[in-house]
């Protein structure tokens, strides 16, 4: 039963590690993604042409998708 113990305590803090990773300043990382988003979306309207900009928009796009449902989960 000791050793069951040890290791439970041992990765309560290994999932405490990656809950802080993940789940930190969690509101921030979700401003900054969609001020990244609004920023990248500007200079698409500015360029329609450029494919690499359009590639750049849609991984900010999923990127603050992830981060906006991770958000809210958390605040469940």
């Amino acid at each position: 039963m000791l050793k069951l113990s040890l290791k439970l305590r041992r990765l309560k803090r290994v999932l405490r590690g990656i809950n802080d990773w993940c789940f930190s300043n969690i509101s921030g990382r979700v401003f900054e993604a969609r001020q990244h988003l609004k920023h990248l979306q500007a200079l698409c309207g500015q360029n329609l042409g450029d494919e690499s900009l359009r590639l750049q928009e849609s991984e900010a796009l999923r990127q603050f998708m992830e981060l906006s449902n991770a958000e809210e989960s958390f605040k469940k």
